[in-house]
């Protein structure tokens, strides 16, 4: 037997276990590394009667210790919780879940009016409640990473286009107004595209109308739809 620390034992087995323990004696029992406390009455772990939960604060893990390779919800789901409650979580089967994951779905039921933003007055889906459909904005929640959706079909003989806005002003990452442009036809033409934005928590997004009407009606043939990547 030998002893480091503050007089916590170290045995080969759990035949050498001490045989007048005092109530608090630690001892670590090498053959199954397990540290013993002796509560009165028999070895337990210390940790047996500790109360789960808490808050986890700090830098972990450790890079000098390593890093988390695996975390055990003993046949549950897993779930990560913020001021109880939970915006992450992971059933048995490997299926993760977003429940606050900022995103919408929105249709516009009647047709465009130029030179205007396009409000979208059916809301579908709207997590969080991000989208206005008084303003058609999008007001961003979070900084981050977003992705839209925007369809729309043509009903004339020009080309529609619908142009995205960021507080009002011509997204252009490419130096021109990134837009949505429909082919030169009145047979109801659809087009469609998406993209991913990089955006800072506050600003709003909308559809601006500029050249050409888009067609819509309670088919929901005009449609927008975003959410947050991370």
């Amino acid at each position: 037997m030998s002893v480091i620390g503050h007089g916590v034992e170290i045995v080969p087995s759990a035949l050498q276990l001490p045989s007048s323990p005092v109530e608090g004696m630690l001892v670590y029992q090498s053959d199954t590394n397990q540290l013993l406390l002796w509560d009165g009455a028999a070895w337990v772990s210390p940790m047996a009667n500790q109360s789960a939960g808490g808050v986890l604060s700090g830098t972990y893990p450790d890079p000098a210790l390593g890093s988390i390779n695996t975390i055990n919800s003993s046949g549950g789901d897993l779930a990560l919780q913020t001021n109880g409650t939970t915006r992450l979580n992971i059933d048995i089967n490997g299926r993760v879940t977003f429940p606050y994951q900022p995103r919408f779905m929105v249709f516009r039921t009647t047709n465009t009016t130029l030179n205007s933003s396009v409000v979208f007055n059916v809301v579908h889906h709207n997590n969080g409640g991000w989208y206005s459909a008084a303003t058609g904005r999008f007001t961003v929640p979070t900084t981050g990473a977003y992705h839209f959706n925007l369809n729309s079909i043509g009903i004339t003989s020009g080309t529609t286009r619908l142009s995205v806005r960021i507080n009002g002003t011509s997204w252009a990452p490419t130096g021109s107004p990134w837009h949505l442009r429909g082919a030169n036809t009145s047979n109801y033409a659809d087009a469609s595209m998406g993209w991913i934005m990089n955006l800072t928590a506050g600003v709003w997004i909308d559809i601006y109308s500029y050249d050409q009407i888009a067609y819509s009606d309670g088919s929901g043939y005009l449609n927008w739809s975003g959410f947050f990547l991370g």
